[in-house]
């Protein structure tokens, strides 16, 4: 939960409808607290002067708030300091799990600032309407993960000025030449598949420090909002948002909370039947496609396995960024200071 002195909220506080009004909810620490809300184009734009509302409920809905394209609102009760709420994901057309990954608190009572983090899968389908989108987030860095081959088959569409802020830091783990064996010799199982992504998970953490060392360290540089992406978004831009939010102070169960969240934001479904056919096209014996719903789901043990193998590494979260990922005191200093309010 995301916390103030007042109110809590969880980790979508709000919420598009879509007739393009805002639903947001929030539980009050005390059942007769007042809460106003107020709105803004930017968290540093909501004007605390004028609330659209004031409520003694636990959510409300709003009609279409006129601010830029995104819009971000303050929830402000009693002598408390007003909490900023934001959506956190996207409904784009030709890209899946676009999501914010900020507003979450740390364990010593900051919070992570609302859009200067985002997360995505591969961003080749962007239509005129997303690059708009896109554009309109003022983004500095965009780092890709995916390896040459994905960026060869499926190339980013974005508009020239994001374009221009592509930086590539390619992952590849070595587990995952399992998978493609198993799929192609026609011995692969729906449990087989689920522990190849267990050992995927480890291997980010073990074979590929430097890589996240350097997206960490280019973040912790940027001058504002940064991109994340691969191509689901969920396992390599997953476990890499994992160590950034670990790195501002996030508890594990908050950033695993975050990171489930591709389960509602990822469009598995598609995926899987398109991966289906990539195979049987390369030859691939006929097999059920259910056997590869490990591969495009976020399953807990995932994630949990990466972060074993952290530990098995190091003696502590800030042993494996300072040692395994070689980030300075000055590094981790300028991320905590420019992602964290």
């Amino acid at each position: 939960m995301l916390r103030s002195t007042s109110i809590e909220v969880d980790a979508k506080p709000v919420e598009r409808e879509p007739d393009g009004s805002f639903r947001l909810r929030w539980t009050p620490r005390r059942p007769d607290l007042e809460v106003a809300i107020h709105a803004g184009s930017s968290p540093e734009a909501v004007d605390l002067e004028r609330p659209l509302v004031r409520t003694r409920e636990r959510e409300h809905r709003l009609g279409p708030v006129h601010v830029s394209t995104r819009a971000f609102f303050a929830l402000e009760a009693g002598d408390a300091e007003p909490l900023i709420v934001a959506e956190r994901g996207f409904a784009l057309e030709g890209a899946s799990n676009f999501r914010d990954f900020g507003g979450y608190s740390t364990a010593d009572g900051h919070r992570v600032r609302w859009g200067q983090l985002y997360r995505s899968g591969e961003l080749s389908g962007l239509s005129d309407r997303d690059r708009r989108f896109v554009a309109s987030l003022g983004l500095e860095a965009i780092f890709d993960l995916r390896i040459p081959q994905e960026d060869e088959r499926a190339p980013s569409a974005l508009s020239p000025r994001e374009a221009d802020r592509i930086t590539h830091i390619p992952l590849y783990p070595g587990s995952a030449h399992a998978y493609r064996e198993q799929l192609m010799a026609g011995t692969a199982t729906a449990e087989g598949l689920a522990d190849v992504m267990e050992a995927i998970n480890r291997d980010l953490a073990r074979e590929h420090q430097t890589e996240y060392g350097e997206l960490l360290g280019r973040v912790a540089d940027a001058q504002g909002p940064v991109l994340i992406h691969c191509a689901a978004g969920k396992d390599r831009t997953g476990f890499g948002v994992a160590l950034l939010l670990l790195a501002l102070g996030v508890p594990r169960e908050t950033v695993m909370v975050d990171y489930l969240l591709s389960r509602e934001f990822f469009d598995a479904d598609r995926v899987l039947s398109g991966e289906r056919a990539v195979y049987l096209q390369r030859g691939a014996p006929a097999f059920d496609p259910a056997i590869l719903r490990p591969l495009v789901e976020a399953r807990r043990n995932y994630l949990e396995a990466g972060l074993a193998a952290v530990d098995e590494l190091a003696d502590s979260l800030d042993a494996y960024l300072r040692g395994a990922l070689r980030l300075s005191d000055t590094q981790l200093s300028r991320l905590r200071d420019r992602l964290l309010e």
